[in-house]
Parts: C-alpha cells; sequence; structure tokens
C-alpha cells in the first residue's frame, strides 16, 4: 500500500461546521524570541515584520525582514489562507518561489527574511496534548493527535494496531504508550516476516510442536507485565493467524486448541506498514483478526504530513553537541532548512536520520548553506506540487460521527461525500477509533 496525504482541500461541511485555527510555527529564525514558537492566527488576520505597527502584528528581530513584511489573513475559504507581501525589499518565498500574493493551504513553508514558517490549518484537537515528548516530538495537529491515540490506549490490557509507512515511527510510538502505560514488565518485539521465514515460528507459534504452543509458553513470559509487540503483523501467514486470534481471545481461559495464554497484565501490540483492508480483500488476511486488533488503533502519517515536526524529530535522532550550535534549527541555513522542509522523504524517518548524520560531518562554526545538501533534496524535484496545491487535514472524529449518523452508517454514501475510494474512509474510521461495533449502532439508526 502506498501512504499518500489526500491532495483535495477540507470537505465543505467540516469547514462550514468546525472551527479552523491558522497556526503559524516558526522553525528557524534569528530572533531568539520567535524560534520555535506558534504564532495564532485570528480572524483578523497578521502583519509580519521587524516593526509592524498593529496591536495584533509579530514583532520579529530579523535584519533581512522590512518593517512590514507579510500580511497573513483567512481566505475566502477556512482550509485557505491569504499571504501578501507588503512590498519588502528582500521578498517572501512560498515553497521557495517568490511571490507578491499568493492564497495557501495548510502545510505551506514560507520564508521571509533569514525567518522559516510553516502555516498550520488546525482545527483545535488535542490541545491537551500539546507538549511534546522525547518519543513523539513536535506540536503539529498530527503529534498531538498521535499522543492522544497513545494515551487513551495506554490503559487496560486490549490489544494495540499502531499502523504507518515504513519509517514513520512506529518504534517511537511503542516506546510512548509503554511509557503512559506506567508497564514495569519489558518489550519483547516479535518479527512477522521472521515467523514466516525461518524456524524461529516454533517459538512463538509451535507449528512443529506436539503441542502447538510449547514455543509460545517458552516466549510469553519473557513479556510478563510489559508489552508483546508483534512487528509488521500482516506478513503474517493465514494459516498463523487463526493461532495468533484464539491466544488474543484467551484472557483469563486457556484458548481451545491451545495451552497458550497470555501472562496477566501482558499487552499485545501490533504493528504495521501494509493496509489490513486491502491484504483482506486480497484473501491475505483474517477479517476477525482485524476486528481483534482494531480496539485501540494508532495511525502515524508520513512525515511529509508533519512537516512542522521535522527539526523536533531532528534533534531527537542526530542529536547535536555543537558549543554554538545546539540544535537544528540554528545549524541551518534559511534556504537548506526550506529545502529539508519541502522534501518529499519517501523513506520517512528513516531517510532523514541518514541525511542528518551525512550534514552533522560537516557541521563547523556557520550554519549549513543550501550546497551542503545532498543532491536529491537541493535540486528542488520534490517541492513541485501540481497546481500548488497542499494536503487536506483528515476529518475530525465529531464530523466522521455526524455524517455516519445521517447516513445511517452507509461507508459508500460518505465516500461519495467526500470524493475518496471507500478504503481511505475505513482508514479514517480507523484514525478516529470507530470500529465495527460502532459502525453497526448508526447502520441501526441507535
Amino acid at each position: 500500500m502506498e501512504w499518500t496525504t489526500p491532495s483535495a482541500v477540507l470537505d465543505p461541511l467540516q469547514t462550514h461546521t468546525t472551527e479552523v485555527n491558522w497556526r503559524v510555527h516558526v522553525l528557524a529564525s534569528p530572533d531568539r524570541r520567535w524560534r520555535g514558537r506558534i504564532l495564532q492566527l485570528g480572524p483578523q488576520g497578521c502583519v509580519l515584520g521587524r516593526a509592524p505597527a498593529g496591536a495584533h502584528d509579530a514583532q520579529i528581530d530579523d535584519a533581512l525582514l522590512s518593517r512590514s513584511h507579510l500580511e497573513l489573513r483567512p481566505g475566502p475559504r477556512a482550509d485557505l489562507l491569504d499571504v501578501r507581501d507588503l512590498g519588502s525589499r528582500n521578498g517572501t518565498f512560498r515553497c521557495a518561489q517568490r511571490v507578491s500574493t499568493a492564497t495557501v493551504g495548510h502545510d505551506t513553508v514560507l520564508r521571509l527574511g533569514s525567518t522559516v514558517a510553516l502555516v498550520e490549518a488546525d482545527l483545535g484537537s488535542a490541545r491537551v496534548y500539546d507538549h511534546p515528548t522525547q518519543e513523539v516530538p513536535g506540536r503539529s495537529r498530527a503529534a498531538r493527535c498521535i499522543r492522544e491515540a497513545l494515551d487513551h490506549a495506554a490503559p487496560g490490557d486490549a490489544p494495540v494496531l499502531i499502523q504507518g509507512p515504513t519509517g514513520s515511527g512506529k518504534e517511537y510510538a511503542v516506546q510512548e504508550l509503554y511509557r503512559r502505560s506506567g508497564r514495569r514488565g519489558p518489550i519483547v518485539y516479535v518479527s512477522a516476516p521472521a515467523l514466516a521465514e525461518n524456524a524461529f515460528e516454533t517459538e512463538f507459534l509451535g507449528q512443529h510442536s506436539a503441542d502447538p504452543s510449547q514455543g509460545v509458553q517458552d516466549l510469553l513470559p519473557a513479556a510478563a507485565g510489559g508489552l508483546l509487540v508483534l512487528d509488521e503483523i500482516a506478513e503474517l501467514r493465514p494459516t498463523h493467524q487463526a493461532r495468533l486470534l484464539r491466544l488474543l481471545d484467551s484472557g483469563n481461559q486457556r484458548a481451545a486448541g491451545s495451552a497458550a495464554e497470555l501472562p496477566p497484565h501482558t499487552r499485545f501490540v501490533a504493528t504495521t506498514n501494509a493496509d489490513l483492508e486491502d491484504r483482506i480483500q486480497e484473501g491475505r488476511f483474517r477479517r476477525d483478526l482485524l476486528a481483534r486488533l482494531r480496539t485501540y488503533v494508532v495511525t502515524l502519517p508520513p512525515l511529509r504530513a508533519r512537516r512542522a515536526d521535522l527539526l523536533d524529530w531532528a534533534d531527537v535522532l542526530v542529536p547535536l553537541q555543537h558549543p554554538q550550535l545546539t540544535n537544528w534549527s540554528m545549524a541551518l541555513a534559511p534556504d537548506a532548512l526550506e529545502a529539508l522542509l519541502l522534501h518529499d522523504w519517501p523513506e520517512n524517518l528513516r531517510e532523514l536520520r541518514v541525511v542528518l548524520q551525512g550534514l552533522k560531518t560537516q557541521l563547523q562554526a556557520a550554519p549549513l548553506p543550501l550546497r551542503a545538501l545532498p543532491p536529491q533534496l537541493r535540486d528542488g524535484k520534490s517541492w513541485q506540487r501540481p497546481g500548488g496545491a497542499s494536503p487536506a487535514l483528515t476529518p475530525e472524529a465529531d464530523v466522521l460521527r455526524r455524517l455516519l449518523a445521517r447516513h445511517y452508517g452507509n461507508v459508500a454514501t460518505l465516500a461519495r461525500h467526500f470524493g475518496r475510494d471507500r478504503r481511505q474512509i475505513y482508514r479514517w474510521l480507523d484514525q478516529a477509533g470507530i470500529g465495527d461495533e460502532e459502525l453497526a449502532t448508526y447502520r441501526r439508526g441507535e
């Protein structure tokens, strides 16, 4: 499956019924007061500059800014923002292209003077989870929603499914889930591809044992009181998925046909970079197993869908010990940071780590210029988006629930409403925590 960010704008119903708050993430600036700060944009808009006159304007001490440099105002639709350069000497750049006026959307990168910012259309959810953590850094809407989902999943012993593209940080999400759960036992990782390919299968599912669960009994006690994590569960052989389902259903009673059961207070966590609904359609994954795993679903978007968090992730993945340049916001020249933000990051955090490790070896006393970046980042090929379109926000859970109630749980109707494939609607339902049981209540008109 290819994980993508929707290219359409926000649904009109959503923008008319849900308040959209625009936030400006100031990611880098010579003005230390603003570096890493978030500007909340009110309905009256805001002027950014070295000495703007308005009470709601942002004064940024950047020598390359004009006194009144750039005006930001809510656009003609709730999902759009109007940008107007106020005749500045050094110009305003949207996605590395100089503009005088422009209408922009969610996750647009702006550079003015030596200041680099990103505008975010925020539906105001998960504000209580605004504080970054080591495992889930960043203050974007996506980061807050991830922390919210992990916090809701942390109590109890029900299974958790963590899904996202390769390199999106699923191992960090597991660590955050563990920390929030307050568990004392260890985290035990098992690779589903390894189970399917070699004799380690015996250690987990006991395929070749006289007792089908003999290997399980050897492995499961090690995870007592902690997490048992099955990586890449989509690669588990269909013939073994039934045994895993019986194990998850064992509870305090031994599963039928098996002598194995999860130790008390042991949490089962599955991760996947594949779309399990697609695997079900292909006949490669059991729907009843997915239903069992959907008690809690945590969806991690690709890095390109949470660009505002890139510098926070950089400081986690490759910390700097430089005496003057102590973080990546200070270590990159404005145009170099702009290029990093505009790259599509097909390999996500893994690719970011490799790039940063290479840049770290070049770091001296001055910020790294654009020419220090690898060619695939500085040539701008991945910056281009047709028509300058920017990705849309995923509909909020309350919007989805309202539409489901209105249309009696008809997913096909929602797909037509949003102009999306039904599989995308199911992904949104998973992300919103709307499972099969809740869907059935809407279909019954309850």
